[in-house]
């Protein structure tokens, strides 16, 4: 097919489709393979090396490539993000606590805590994304990526904005989250991070090079 045609412009985003209702599957199986808890950061840190090969045209056979990097990263994964996904996990069940019981200055604990629960979700992004990027320390991740978030607001507030936008379109379809969205949101904020990484050592190549 010519490339610029309607024809390839479809077909191009029905892969694309495809792709993120595999991604999403392959997400679900991990967090199964895990026993929930555990399986959730190795699970993430994979589909976001799935992604990051999808973006680059470099993935061959999604299910092996899954397999293969999901258990080869399974400690690893837990180690750099098993934290802040137990303190996402507890704050998500203390917004449950909230309204359920009537409290006084609800509104304001559920404000407090979506914010929590915000900066914690982007860390995990970040984090998981600059797992496929650079190469640090397991103890690391979770720092350069706070940095990373603080010295270039406006891409962490257009991930957040990304985010939000995936999860309230999800939230109106019901299954649209579990089967396509989780898939289309790791796309999403996958490729702005890469793209943001990239540039960012492009300004660091060249601020050397004045130097």
């Amino acid at each position: 097919m010519k490339e610029g045609t309607l024809t390839t412009k479809i077909y191009n985003g029905l892969n694309i489709v495809y792709f993120c209702i595999i991604l999403s599957i392959l997400f679900w199986i991990g967090l199964i393979i895990g026993l929930g808890i555990f399986g959730l950061a190795p699970s993430l840190l994979t589909c976001f090396h799935l992604a990051k090969l999808e973006h680059k045209k470099e993935l061959d056979h999604s299910f092996k490539t899954f397999f293969k990097y999901y258990f080869g990263h399974f400690f690893k994964g837990n180690q750099i993000l098993g934290l802040p996904l137990i303190g996402l996990l507890v704050l998500l069940m203390e917004s449950k606590l909230i309204t359920t019981f009537d409290l006084p200055n609800e509104s304001t604990f559920i404000v407090l805590l979506s914010v929590f629960q915000g900066l914690l979700i982007l860390i995990v992004a970040y984090a998981s994304s600059m797992y496929q990027f650079y190469a640090l320390r397991p103890m690391e991740y979770l720092k350069k990526a706070t940095q990373f978030m603080l010295f270039n607001l406006p891409g962490t507030l257009l991930s957040l904005l990304l985010l939000g936008i995936c999860y309230i379109v999800g939230g109106l379809i019901p299954g649209l989250i579990p089967f396509f969205i989780v898939g289309f949101a790791i796309m999403l904020t996958s490729g702005l991070h890469l793209n943001q990484f990239e540039k960012n050592e492009i300004g660091r190549a060249s601020c050397r090079e004045r130097v």
